[in-house]
Formats: C-alpha cells, sequence, structure tokens
C-alpha cells in the first residue's frame, strides 16, 4: 500500500504526467489484486477502489492531454469499471469517445452521466459537442 500511495503522491505532484499515473495505477492494481474480498476487508476494498479509480481518471485526463485518445479512453473505462456509479468518468469517456468518433458510444455515455447526476456540470457542452459531431 505504501508503493501506491507513494507513486500517488508523486504523480499528484507532476499533475499530467502519464508514466507517473501509470506508474500509481499499476501500483494500485497490485494492492487490489492482494487484498482478499473478505467481509473485514471490505470497506478498505471499497475505498481502494473509489480511490484507484480517481487515479485511472487522472491518467485518462493526462493521456488525453498528449492526444493519446484509445489509452484515455481505456484508462476512463477502468476508472468506471471501478466506480460505475460516478457521472464524471463517464462524462469524461463520453468526451473521449466524441472525439474518437464512436457517436453511438457517446451518446450511451452521456445518458449514463445524466441518470446519475442530472444537472451535472459539462452535460449540455458534451450533448452539443455529440450534435456538432454528427452533423459533420
Amino acid at each position: 500500500m505504501n508503493d501506491y500511495l507513494t507513486r500517488k503522491e508523486t504523480a499528484e505532484k507532476a499533475e499530467s504526467d502519464p508514466a507517473l499515473w501509470q506508474a500509481a495505477a499499476e501500483a494500485g492494481e497490485a494492492v487490489l489484486s492482494a487484498l482478499p474480498d473478505e467481509p473485514g476487508t471490505s470497506e478498505l476494498l471499497a475505498e481502494l477502489k473509489k480511490d484507484l479509480a480517481s487515479v485511472y481518471n487522472r491518467l485518462g485526463s493526462a493521456l488525453d492531454d498528449q492526444s493519446d485518445k484509445a489509452a484515455s479512453l481505456t484508462a476512463f473505462e477502468r476508472a468506471i469499471a471501478l466506480r460505475p456509479d460516478y457521472a464524471m468518468w463517464h462524462r469524461n469517456r463520453a468526451g473521449t469517445l466524441i472525439e474518437l468518433g464512436r457517436l453511438d458510444e457517446a451518446r450511451q455515455a452521456i445518458a449514463r452521466a445524466r441518470e446519475l447526476e442530472p444537472a451535472a456540470p459539462r452535460l449540455v457542452e458534451l450533448e452539443a459537442e455529440l450534435a456538432q459531431a454528427e452533423k459533420a
């Protein structure tokens, strides 16, 4: 766990270095896979998944900043797998899907984000981007 926390802290200081976020994600995955899914660890497991989802979201954003859309999408999808009930991850996925031209999937991601957080910021913007992409 210490390795994960140290790598995450290092990545936070650098903010947008995908290699550092990737290292933090890998360390977090190692901790996650080592934790037994038992009643005594369920709270720790839930907190780790929540935290690791945030790391994957930051990784996705860092990769997006470097225009690596496919890798960015993979990171956002892992964040969703870890914490499917968080609208922001679905919004970020939708934006990347629009950029990749995968418009049907983007529409579904926007709909899911709206279900989770109807008044979420950025939904109107994403819907406008989707409509524009559909016209192109």
